[in-house]
């Protein structure tokens, strides 16, 4: 890794101990004895494996004949999965479950070199990545966040999930450790208790194997600097007693565009213990850390152009009529401190000019390739991720007879993350001109200034937010299956689980601020003003792009004189710099307690003509959200300078409690009409975990989301013997009460209503009592999602060593209901203020209360206009993927296949302006393209007794959709965000199994 790319920075020391996870002994244990009497398990649950097929099973493995709750990927063919566990958390036949699941073989996922998450779904059915462009603002992806992903992703048009293990995980997910990959779409709580309604991947953890050794070592080189080394060693300790595995990864990598890297190192160690013939102890652990770049997948703002094209003015003074069309604006009166990274200096820039990209200010635009290529990212060297994270688990199996199983588990995993964000007010850094002749002398309180040396240069700033999040789940399950042989009158499975479980997530959200020599906010008492923010800025050398980026948090800010200005008095004053906790939303400790039951039966009838599934599910959920507080200027760390007057802290001990026992279903029927056709049904419920952290009206932390899907398809086993398989559905899927819309600053509602009761508590019409009573303050608001349309997956093993996948999928997806929790209060607050109103003018708007109403309601119908868009949506996407492989002749080993990728256009936006010639025009992006191609050679090297497989594969061979439109300014005068796809690159794979 070559060191101009990046630097390293420690984790934030900042920790919150966490308090044991299982919240209530007697009621787990409790459940736990109850799910075992009741012998209760998932839903959608597996016919009872043959006598053939379990005997064949234990010749593999004789582990799996004791396991009803595993799929052996052993028993894929090529591109082709035969069961599934994720319809039921248990073993059963595709065929037989109605609910919409696709699964990646090792083969599959092997051919196409995917190393992770990201890079598996780019293959799957009817996924799309999540951007944040599925509402308005399209700003915030969270790979910038300390509690953020490498890859959120939609499933049908709706935010979706994954799960390791069927555990919910704060751990960057990887591919060294995993056996097996299955997509449920659609929501299905039976599966996994508070997932997202789009659906959820489910990843198998590889355990080790009690009957032979087996060790595989790889090395995989490619585009970027890129080296991953993977060593997986299967020991046999004691035969069919005791076998340990040791899986170990190393990577590095740089990225595509300047400054992006990863680094990732982990490990995992699993034992399996037999001491038995009927009872199986697994367990595994693993330790991991992971580095990467966190950066905005677009490039740098706009504020240059106009000052350019009108002679790129310098000047001192600013008149709004001549200089604003000349491209100037001012920082304005507040003070406004930026350090200059490139000499050391440090200037208060408080009423100083700053360029102009647009006029009319047309909002955020993007600066053309011509001005800075979208392969280099403006967050630079120090924008950085930081995470450590550890997983454990251990389970113990028992059969108790030969139609009941146990499966007792302990799983937990928990996770440190660190980021270097950057103010969110500023999440549209820009290239900006400095047009000012001089500057104020940072050590004068008269008003005195010094020559600009970099007059007329270009440069980027940023304010940064450092961020620290720490997640801890811990989950104690009993899983049971019970089968029921009637002979004529069918086959049933009885099922169940008893779990309960505990998640703790905190998250320190940082301010980088100046204070002055006793500590004390350089000029708001405020902490996380802006007036207080140390803004980092750097001067950009033109044409030398590796020079465009917003500032480096990692230098070093020595304390130093700054004239500091405070109503009309300027004081000069020592600033140093300091993080400080810098708000209450992205500050806070949450706590999640979740006791579950479940029950499920699978009938099959008519000779396994017709099978159906009923489950049932009750959550009993406790959500604690922590309360906080700023830090009193009394308190002894205040005094004793450790922290900063007035800055957020949780207070140890208290939360708001919310309480919900949601239950949900899932019911299905598969009717094979014969050995060849067959159709389905199924519905399904979940429920989501709210956002904890957002509120809604009037303060509230939002409720569950509710989820609604319906399947109804056919299956074609063309030739009986699932070489040609096709599985196609209609579905209907609604996501309700999500919170995913954040009002700009200020909320225009609260804002609103508050002028409107400041107003009559100052006419004197009502009281503070009354005015506190109505007033709200909320940072989000709920909208409801809903996605229809049609999947298609068809998987064909023609010939023996030719095999082959093919998927399509529509979907139609809107947004509605937006706002609707404003209901009854502002029906309620019109009534009240209009009893008070006497007609006078609110002073903070220049309207009457009546036009304040008016403008209100105006707001809300131009906010849902907006919002109840179909953002991002890619109606259409298609994906391939074949492989053939040579067994005869000189080339016999060898074997080559591609794919092919295709998303349509995404939705954009709608015009909306009234004036605009265009009203009501809809606006389309680009589609996503990308052709693959991989070719390999396996040989057997028997003096190593051993097999060594090269494979290499080139990933968007013609450099198709590298850059597409993803919505345009507010006047459609240019791009305000772009998405990005990776260019041609290439991977060679070698592997040696001995």
């Amino acid at each position: 890794m070559t060191s101009r790319h990046h630097h390293r920075l420690p984790v934030n020391p900042r920790t919150t101990a966490f308090s044991p996870a299982v919240h209530s002994p007697r009621r787990a244990l409790a459940l736990l004895v109850t799910a075992l009497c009741a012998s209760l398990a998932p839903a959608q649950l597996p016919p009872a494996p043959s006598a053939a097929s379990t005997a064949a099973t234990a010749k593999g493995d004789a582990t799996t004949v004791l396991s009803p709750f595993e799929v052996r990927s052993e028993q894929d063919v090529g591109y082709q999965a035969a069961n599934t566990t994720s319809g039921s958390r248990l073993n059963s036949a595709l065929k037989d479950t109605a609910a919409s699941i696709s699964v990646f073989t090792p083969e599959f996922l092997s051919d196409i070199a995917a190393n992770n998450l990201s890079e598996m779904l780019a293959y799957a059915t009817n996924v799309e990545s999540e951007f944040e462009d599925s509402n308005a603002g399209f700003n915030s992806p969270t790979t910038r966040k300390s509690d953020g992903t490498t890859g959120d992703f939609r499933i049908r048009g709706i935010a979706a999930g994954y799960a390791i293990d069927l555990v919910e995980t704060a751990a960057p997910q990887d591919n060294y450790n995993i056996e097996r990959v299955e997509v449920s779409s659609g929501p299905n709580s039976v599966l996994f208790g508070l997932s997202s309604a789009g659906g959820l991947v489910t990843l198998s953890t590889k355990r080790a194997n009690l009957l032979r050794d087996r060790s595989v070592a790889k090395a995989q080189f490619g585009s970027w600097a890129q080296q991953r080394y993977e060593l997986d060693l299967n020991r046999v300790l004691i035969p069919q007693k005791l076998s340990l595995r040791l899986m170990g990864l190393s990577g590095d990598r740089e990225g595509w565009r300047h400054w992006d890297f990863e680094d990732t190192r982990r490990w995992t160690g699993a034992v399996t213990y037999q001491p038995l013939k009927n009872t199986v102890v697994r367990g595994s652990f693993e330790r991991g850390t992971l580095k990467r770049h966190a950066a905005w997948p677009w490039n740098a703002g706009d504020q240059i152009t106009l000052w350019r094209a009108q002679g790129a003015t310098v000047k001192d003074g600013f008149t709004a009529a001549t200089d604003t069309p000349r491209g100037l604006a001012t920082f304005g009166a507040n003070n406004r401190f930026a350090f200059y990274e490139n000499d050391g200096t440090f200037f208060n820039l408080r009423n100083e000019l700053q360029s102009l990209g647009f006029a009319t200010g047309p909002g955020p635009t993007l600066l053309k390739p011509a001005d800075m290529p979208y392969d280099y990212t403006f967050n630079g060297p120090g924008s950085h991720f930081l995470q450590h994270y550890a997983n454990h688990q251990i389970t113990v199996e028992q059969r108790v007879s030969k139609d009941f199983s146990l499966e007792l588990a302990y799983l937990h995993n928990d996770s440190d993350a660190f980021a270097t964000g950057w103010n969110t007010q500023s999440n549209d850094i820009a290239l900006r001109a400095d047009p000012n002749l001089t500057l104020p002398d940072p050590r004068s309180a008269t008003g005195g200034t010094v020559p600009n040396p970099r007059a007329g240069q270009y440069y980027m700033e940023g304010a940064w937010k450092p961020e620290t999040t720490q997640f801890k789940n811990e989950v104690v399950r009993l899983t049971a299956a019970y089968e029921l042989n009637l002979g004529r009158w069918g086959l049933h499975r009885l099922a169940g689980l008893g779990e309960t479980g505990k998640v703790n997530r905190t998250k320190h959200d940082g301010s980088e601020i100046l204070v002055d020599e006793n500590n004390v906010p350089l000029a708001n008492a405020t902490p996380e003003n802006g007036a207080n923010n140390l803004w980092r800025r750097h001067y950009v050398t033109l044409g030398d792009y590796t020079t465009y980026y917003q500032g480096n948090p990692a230098l070093t800010f020595a304390p130093r004189p700054v004239a500091v200005t405070t109503g009309t008095t300027t004081t000069v004053k020592n600033a140093n710099v300091r993080t400080v906790t810098g708000s209450a939303g992205g500050t806070g400790d949450s706590i999640k307690l979740t006791d579950t039951l479940m029950f499920a039966m699978q009938n099959s009838w008519w000779n396994k003509k017709f099978v159906t599934t009923f489950g049932y599910r009750v959550d009993d959920i406790v959500f604690k959200d922590g309360v906080t507080q700023r830090l009193a200027a009394t308190d002894p760390r205040v005094l004793s300078r450790e922290r900063v007057s007035g800055e957020w802290e949780i207070v140890p001990g208290q939360y708001n409690r919310y309480r919900y026992q949601p239950t949900t279903r899932t019911t299905g029927a598969v009717f094979h009409l014969n050995d060849r056709f067959s159709v389905f049904y199924n519905q399904s419920t979940n429920v989501g975990a709210p956002r904890f952290d957002r509120t809604v009206l009037p303060n509230l932390l939002p409720p569950p989301t509710d989820g609604k899907g319906r399947d109804y398809g056919v299956m074609i086993d063309l030739t009986k013997d699932g070489r040609f398989f096709m599985r196609a559905n209609y579905y209907e899927t609604e996501f309700l009460r999500d919170t995913p819309v954040i009002p700009g600053s200020p909320n225009y509602f609260v804002s609103s209503t508050t002028a409107i009761l400041d107003h009559l508590q100052t006419q004197g019409r009502i009281t503070q009592s009354e005015r506190d009573a109505r007033a709200v303050s909320f940072t989000a608001f709920m909208i409801d999602v809903a996605s229809k349309g049609a999947e298609f997956e068809f998987v064909a093993n023609p010939v023996r060593n030719w095999t082959t996948r093919l998927t399509y999928s529509y979907s139609d997806r809107g947004r509605e209901n937006y706002f609707t929790e404003r209901e009854p209060y502002l029906t309620d607050f019109t009534a009240f203020v209009r009893s008070k109103d006497n007609g006078a003018v609110i002073a903070a708007t220049s309207r009457t209360i009546t036009q304040e109403l008016a403008f209100l309601e105006d707001a809300i119908q131009d906010n849902a206009d907006s919002q109840e868009q179909s953002y991002g949506t890619r109606p259409h996407k298609f994906n391939m993927t074949s492989r053939y492989s040579l067994t005869a002749g000189r080339l016999k080993g060898s074997f080559f296949g591609g794919a092919y990728r295709f998303s349509a256009k995404s939705y954009m936006q709608v015009d909306l302006r009234a004036a605009s010639p265009n009203f009501g025009q809809k606006y389309y992006g680009d589609p996503l393209k990308a052709a693959d191609f991989f070719a390999g050679y396996a040989a057997r090297l028997p003096w190593l007794k051993s097999k060594l497989t090269v494979q290499l594969n080139v990933k968007n061979a013609f450099n198709e959709s590298l850059v597409g439109r993803g919505r345009f300014n507010s006047d459609f005068t240019g791009l305000r965000r772009v998405y990005l796809q990776e260019p041609r690159s290439w991977r060679l794979t070698t592997t040696l199994e001995f």
